[in-house]
């Protein structure tokens, strides 16, 4: 029995302390509360989930706090962590950027989030750091077959809400229910999202305070770069990666081949016609 007790508590120290290392710092209440101005976490068994409620109350931007009104940067927040598998996100500096742009608190107010100016312009400042796109903003509910493939296909989604923002991270069409990330667990939503991390049906998210009227898709960042599109008309694969200011030594050659599925490489007249094509749709995948 003492040998598990050491053990659980030899874990447990390192928990805490790999929940403080990253770019951001992390703690959980219970151990670290009011030692930092940062924002707490809350682990679950699928997720971690950031907890809007256990944030510092110091930081404000306009008139009001991250803590009573960033439920929209907070729904970001949990969306790309969980996209990622980790707790990537540092919320005050996307607030701070947010904030600047006009799309959070804009001005001095406490208006919270505007989502269009948000999720129009986050990409461009965030995308490469945290691994995401954005993709369509839909207004529209629970129903979409739009939302449902794409988190059945591994993408997650930040939904809007009466006067607040969720996640939407998986949905399971056996049950019809959605996996909801939640910041702020409120007595006027808890009926039915009742947690923080919890699966909630399609039903409950098309009714009162927790019925969705806008989402948006949000992917994983892909890895695959491609060659730029070649625009000219030559048909030789030599004179087409030279354009785009590519390596067309045979060898090099070889290496984009075997990058983009082309079997054997010897460079056959259909081989360099496959990789021709592939570049001027721009779709050439670079090794």
């Amino acid at each position: 029995m003492k040998k598990n007790q050491k053990i659980k508590k030899t874990v447990a120290g390192l928990s805490a302390a790999v929940i403080m290392l990253s770019g951001a710092v992390f703690t959980t209440p219970q151990a670290f509360s009011g030692l930092f101005d940062s924002f707490s976490v809350t682990t679950y068994a699928a997720s971690t989930v950031v907890n809007q409620k256990t944030f510092s109350p110091n930081n404000t931007y306009g008139t009001g706090t991250l803590r009573n009104t960033g439920c929209g940067i907070f729904s970001f927040a949990n969306a790309v962590n969980y996209l990622n598998g980790n707790n990537v996100v540092n919320v005050p500096t996307v607030a701070s950027w947010a904030h600047s742009i006009g799309a959070y608190n804009s001005g001095n107010t406490a208006d919270g989030t505007i989502r269009a100016t948000l999720y129009n312009n986050i990409q461009g400042r965030f995308g490469s750091t945290y691994k995401f796109t954005v993709g369509q903003q839909i207004w529209g509910n629970v129903s979409s077959s739009t939302l449902k493939n794409h988190l059945k296909n591994g993408g997650v989604a930040a939904a809007h809400v009466s006067n607040h923002f969720i996640a939407l991270v998986g949905y399971n069409s056996s049950t019809d229910k959605y996996h909801v990330l939640e910041s702020y667990v409120s007595s006027t939503r808890s009926a039915n999202i009742p947690s923080n991390d919890c699966w909630v049906s399609s039903s409950k998210l098309r009714t009162g305070k927790t019925n969705v009227d806008w989402f948006v898709l949000l992917s994983k960042k892909s890895s695959v770069v491609y060659f730029p599109r070649y625009t000219g008309t030559s048909g030789s694969i030599v004179t087409a990666l030279n354009a785009v200011g590519a390596d067309s030594s045979y060898s090099y050659r070889c290496k984009i081949a075997a990058k983009n599925n082309i079997s054997n490489y010897t460079g056959t007249a259909n081989q360099n016609t496959t990789m021709v094509k592939l570049l001027k749709a721009g779709k050439l995948i670079k090794p």
